[in-house]
């Protein structure tokens, strides 16, 4: 009997692990596509490529397919965090974390995402050089 209760035991306890497994995966409705970046970025220009962006002027982020949106919170100027493929990992609705050094987000720096029903973590990254972006100016302006 004792050699019986360990493993219904084990299967008991593994049963909710492996049924929050099942749904780790993106599906691709899960994250917004590419075509989510390009309308972000409709209506503005590049203008340079920074190696940090300070937290403190940042007003939110978007995880996006293509990579991290930080919107400033002082003027209407974007950064873009075009982070690999392979990293992005999160589902649509997962809580990013940064952990950055020195009280800046600069390329090198980690990030994870969180999901927000179970708090695991779904993604991992290393963050690389930030697109700036600011609005194109209208003509007559």
């Amino acid at each position: 009997m004792r050699n019986l209760l360990f493993p219904l035991t084990a299967l008991m306890l593994a049963g909710p692990l492996l049924a929050g497994c099942a749904g780790q995966g993106s599906a691709p409705g899960d994250k917004p596509g590419p075509d989510r970046l390009a309308e972000i970025l409709k209506g503005y220009e590049p203008v340079d490529s920074l190696q940090c962006v300070d937290p403190q002027r940042v007003r939110y982020s978007e995880t996006v397919r293509g990579g991290i949106v930080y919107r400033a919170s002082v003027g209407r100027n974007i950064y873009v965090n075009e982070i690999p493929e392979g990293c992005m990992a999160p589902h649509g609705d997962d809580i990013l974390v940064s952990f950055p050094f020195g009280g800046r987000s600069c390329q090198g720096d980690r990030v994870k995402w969180v999901s927000r029903v179970n708090s695991m973590q779904s993604g991992f990254c290393v963050l690389g050089r930030f697109a700036e972006y600011r609005p194109t100016k209208q003509p007559g302006q």
